[in-house]
């Protein structure tokens, strides 16, 4: 049951899911023993009955808890397996990510992470500076200092210098991603 518990985990399926697949499965390849067995056996020993039995019915239970909860959401929801991000918060997150890389590999300050990442969303400086409550020169003044600190000449060749940091540099963001749920 356990294993059944982590495939779902990782795999990200529903764990009724995982769980019928692999019942499923058993029940496959006892029925194929079973059969296969049976011409050199001809008496087949109650046990065998049992199990096929019992993996039939605990088949049966899990398809009727499956309509009994209602869907893969109240199920993840029940068992209390994280709920799926919308893509756009994963974006949000990932952009987050990858700012917070560029920051720390080009000392970036806090205020210029934070530009970067408007940037970066496709902010304009003036959306950012009415967003930051500033005005558009320091967006401007910012922006060059992100420029220079990160050798980059535009918003192209920023995009591009965030795009070619590999996702395993990327450190989640508990709060952030906690929050999405």
């Amino acid at each position: 049951m356990l294993c059944i518990i982590a495939v779902a985990r990782e795999s990200g399926a529903s764990i009724v899911f995982v769980g019928a697949v692999a019942l499923a499965v058993q029940f496959f390849f006892e029925m194929m023993g079973t059969l296969l067995c049976q011409p050199q056996v001809q008496v087949i020993p109650a046990e065998v009955f049992q199990t096929i039995w019992a993996c039939v019915g605990v088949f049966l239970l899990l398809v009727a808890a499956t309509f009994w909860i209602g869907n893969d959401r109240q199920a993840a929801k029940l068992w209390g397996m994280r709920r799926e991000m919308t893509p756009q918060k994963f974006a949000q997150i990932e952009l987050k990510g990858r700012c917070s890389v560029i920051a720390q590999r080009h000392d970036l300050t806090p205020k210029e992470t934070e530009i970067l990442q408007l940037t970066l969303a496709g902010r304009r400086p003036a959306q950012i500076s009415e967003d930051l409550v500033v005005s558009v020169n320091t967006v401007r003044s910012h922006l060059r200092n992100i420029y220079a600190k990160t050798d980059v000449h535009s918003v192209a060749e920023l995009e591009r210098l965030s795009q070619s940091i590999d996702e395993r540099d990327i450190v989640p963001d508990r709060k952030t991603a906690e929050t999405a749920e």
